[in-house]
């Protein structure tokens, strides 16, 4: 029996179990293998692992639940290491887009963390990088669905027909996670009020045959639009809102909305050749992204404290940018959430339980760059 495989089981479980496992290994019933962790954004681990040398399927059963308790305390591990270098990794997936925007790609990292509802507007022209931007947001997120406007039914965001029968959409589809809508544009107050309720509430509602179905998704939103004339021209805000591809109010609804327009003096992308990853670099693998959704699903199960404080910090940091007059949008209640929910997101992407003033202040940076004319 190799006493060194018992004192890495130890590593992971608790006494008794060992015990019993020693035993099973003096009966010569059961052996040692080692699972690896194979990923290029943390260093090459392995963790024990148990198999029963023949059938034995109540054997078979409890070798099954000391695994799956070794490989959860494995990862918990291996996640605490992993916190204090998160933002810097995850960050390098956005990086290989190009986008020069760090305000934006900060927003974006951080809604894969949010757990409770945060939704983002990116208006702006098309060329500008949003689709391969949520290419990324799309590949990391343990649940993401996407929706382009342009090719499906607004009404399959609520509802779709399979198999001849009606199911949940698009929304429902995306609950616990992120709903990537490319192309958002509604031509009716009646269209804009259902999808503004859906963002609002996460309920939904179709028929089916003469039943009513009212389904409840907690799924944050991340959007695209631009204009028929695919660039937002002038300057003045009321003009501005006049090419929307829906109304106005909407904006309303939106934790954030950024405003991107590309001038002689900016450059939004590091090079031309920006790459996305769904491309698989050489450099970004399956493994990575493997590794980075376990992470983001663990950082997402921790409940994290807001303290009362800092809730005046914000009431106050939102009074602050009232009535300025180079923002898209005025703050409401819906910018108060988005901050509270992101610095939420922030101290999870680190695996902390409270909130600090530092991730107020890495949010504040953002939104101040939020719904201006770049």
């Amino acid at each position: 029996m190799n006493k060194g495989h018992l004192r890495l089981i130890a590593e992971y479980l608790p006494r008794e179990d060992v015990q019993a496992i020693t035993t099973l290994l003096k009966k010569n019933l059961i052996t040692v293998t080692y699972e690896q962790l194979r990923t290029t954004i943390v260093r090459p681990k392995t963790y024990p692992q148990l198999q029963a040398k023949q059938s034995d399927g109540k054997l078979e059963n409890k070798l099954r639940s000391y695994n799956t308790f070794i490989e959860e305390r494995f990862y918990q591990k291996v996640f605490r290491e992993f916190s204090s270098v998160a933002f810097e990794k995850i960050n390098y997936f956005f990086e290989r887009t190009g986008f020069k925007k760090k305000e934006i790609t900060n927003a974006l990292i951080l809604s894969l963390f949010a757990k409770n509802p945060t939704h983002l507007l990116l208006l702006g022209d098309p060329e500008q990088g949003q689709n391969e931007l949520l290419s990324s947001v799309s590949t990391l997120s343990p649940i993401g669905v996407i929706a382009d406007l342009k090719e499906i039914p607004e009404s399959h965001l609520y509802m779709k027909t399979i198999n001849k029968k009606r199911e949940p959409g698009c929304i429902a589809e995306a609950h616990d996670g992120i709903l990537i809508l490319k192309h958002l544009q509604f031509k009716s107050d009646a269209a804009t009020h259902t999808f503004a309720k859906a963002l609002d509430t996460g309920k939904t509602t179709f028929k089916r045959g003469k039943a009513e179905v009212h389904v409840t998704s907690n799924f944050s939103c991340i959007a695209t639009s631009y204009p028929d004339s695919f660039h937002f021209v002038g300057k003045r805000i009321s003009f501005l809102h006049g090419q929307l591809m829906f109304p106005q109010t909407l904006l309303q609804d939106f934790s954030l909305v950024f405003l991107l327009r590309r001038s002689p003096q900016q450059e939004f992308f590091r090079e031309k050749n920006f790459y996305s990853l769904n491309m698989h670099t050489q450099d970004i693998n399956d493994p990575d992204i493997e590794f980075v959704r376990k992470y983001i699903e663990y950082a997402r199960e921790h409940t994290i404290d807001f303290a009362q404080l800092l809730k005046a910090e914000v009431a106050d940091f939102v009074e602050s940018l009232m009535g300025k007059k180079e923002y898209f949008i005025e703050p409401n209640k819906n910018t108060i959430k988005g901050i509270i929910n992101l610095a939420k997101a922030r101290a999870a992407l680190h695996l902390r339980k409270d909130v600090t003033t530092d991730d107020l202040e890495f949010v504040f940076s953002i939104v101040k760059e939020s719904a201006i004319s770049f």
